[in-house]
């Protein structure tokens, strides 16, 4: 399995293509909800992996993480949400690489020495006019149904409401 090193809309190689991006704090309009914000999605911004910061971390509602994946155009490869069984990889695949590493976020990782912290900023950050307010969580990592949540080195099933926005990465088959 390979998977992308960075969340989806945080590096040029990863973009938000076929989704409509907003800032933090501001709205998303889009009435099929394929909605992504970007800018300071946290309040914690620790970084102990060397060059991925742990404030600034794009978010998508569960629609567009599919839209994204599916969209992605990187390595001739096709793309997808992980599986909750290929999220438990990414913590073990990732510990002790720092910025070699997934550069994933967790909830309460200040001291913690592969992920930058990344605790939401409030359930008002990320605003969308279809159905409310969305809550922003980019220590939340989507999978193909739900949401789980890096805190404390494990993984722990998160939302599974799409009204919620949490990081993306997209999963692709290693090539035989």
């Amino acid at each position: 399995m390979c998977v992308t090193q960075y969340n989806m809309g945080d590096d040029a190689a990863f973009p938000l293509t076929g989704v409509e991006v907003s800032t933090v704090g501001n709205y998303c309009r889009n009435s099929e909800e394929k909605c992504c914000w970007k800018g300071a999605t946290s309040n914690r911004c620790d970084s102990k992996n060397g060059k991925y910061s742990g404030c600034n971390r794009t978010v998508c509602t569960l629609y567009a993480a599919k839209v994204l994946c599916s969209n992605l155009k990187y390595d001739n490869r096709n793309w997808r949400l992980p599986t909750s069984n290929e999220l438990s990889y990414f913590n073990s695949y990732s510990m002790g690489k720092g910025s070699e590493g997934l550069m994933l976020c967790d909830y309460y990782s200040y001291d913690r020495l592969h992920s930058a912290g990344c605790y939401n900023n409030g359930e008002n950050e990320c605003l969308r006019l279809v159905n409310g307010l969305t809550g922003c969580t980019p220590y939340q990592v989507w999978s193909s149904s739900c949401a789980f949540r890096l805190k404390n080195d494990s993984w722990n099933i998160g939302t599974c409401a799409d009204s919620n926005a949490a990081s993306i990465r997209c999963v692709s088959e290693l090539d035989e």
